[in-house]
């Protein structure tokens, strides 16, 4: 067992600190011992917050993670915290990574439109929202004539939902 770093932490109004263990297997990662699990990624508290440990060491070691950026794994294991293993992408580029690397463990994408059964809305009935003239009222009277709510209307004219439509 390897200690990585001292993790600052709050305690009856002062700071004390607390190692973060960690063994290395066979492909190199640093898997974290010392820190309890929540959706398979460690965690510690940090400023009163939950923070997950690779995003902890992401910092410690490069610095702030922009805006709109995840922390990935470039090995695939929730619970490495080696900072060579991480690196920096969009929500995107890591489900990009996950589908690719087919880590959906047997779970396929839910289907898109009228295939997914929760689908209240057709094919047909999106094109007609979507080919509809935008006037004040429009959302709530195309809501009643479908059987969906106005935000489901919303979010296919702002093409957030029905992406695939034409």
């Amino acid at each position: 067992m390897k200690t990585y770093i001292e993790e600052p932490r709050m305690s009856m109004g002062r700071t004390k600190t607390r190692a973060i263990t960690y063994t290395v297997d066979k492909n190199g990662c640093h898997i974290c011992n010392s820190h309890k699990r929540s959706q398979g990624y460690p965690v510690a508290h940090r400023g009163g917050k939950t923070v997950r440990l690779h995003r902890y060491i992401w910092e410690k070691y490069n610095g702030a993670i922009p805006d709109g950026s995840c922390v990935c794994h470039s090995c695939d294991n929730r619970q490495c915290i080696n900072p060579e293993h991480l690196h920096l992408g969009s929500s995107t580029d890591n489900m990009n990574e996950a589908w690719d690397r087919n880590r959906f463990e047997g779970r396929a994408l839910p289907p898109c439109g009228e295939a997914n059964p929760c689908s209240k809305l057709t094919a047909k009935a999106v094109k007609e929202i979507l080919n509809s003239k935008w006037e004040k009222g429009d959302r709530l009277r195309l809501a009643r004539k479908f059987g969906v709510t106005p935000t489901a209307i919303y979010l296919v004219r702002s093409r957030q939902n029905w992406k695939h439509a034409q």
